[in-house]
């Protein structure tokens, strides 16, 4: 019996992030992108409909109020693991990103083999 794909939510106000993330994930069987446009009630209604199994928060998402909807996304999907994609993992948004319920950063620069890698990891 073939296991359910894990979804993955994307969620970047940048097209070529969200394109680029996207196109990553297409060729893994396990897992299923689904993509937002980087709005805070956008993310949160997406969560709530596709119960996500790991959120990509692109750090530019993350101002003083989309903090507030990352908390909310990891109360109301506590089970999903919740990951920022930033510059630097120095980056001041990650500190008010983990308090709010973020498990681990992304580095921009990672390669897409480790990005899958990290997303299994589980």
């Amino acid at each position: 019996m073939k296991q359910q794909a894990a979804t993955v939510l994307i969620i970047s106000p940048s097209p070529i992030v969200r394109q680029g993330l996207t196109t990553i994930l297409q060729d893994c069987e396990d897992m299923r992108a689904v993509v937002g446009s980087g709005g805070g009630t956008e993310a949160l209604a997406l969560c709530r409909q596709h119960r996500p199994h790991v959120c990509i928060l692109d750090s530019e998402f993350l101002d003083a109020s989309s903090v507030d909807y990352l908390a909310a996304i990891h109360q109301e999907v506590p089970q999903s693991r919740i990951f920022v994609l930033t510059v630097t993992e120095r980056d001041t948004r990650f500190a008010r990103a983990r308090e709010a319920g973020a498990c681990a950063c992304l580095p921009k620069g990672i390669s897409g083999r480790e990005l899958i890698n990290r997303i299994r990891a589980g």
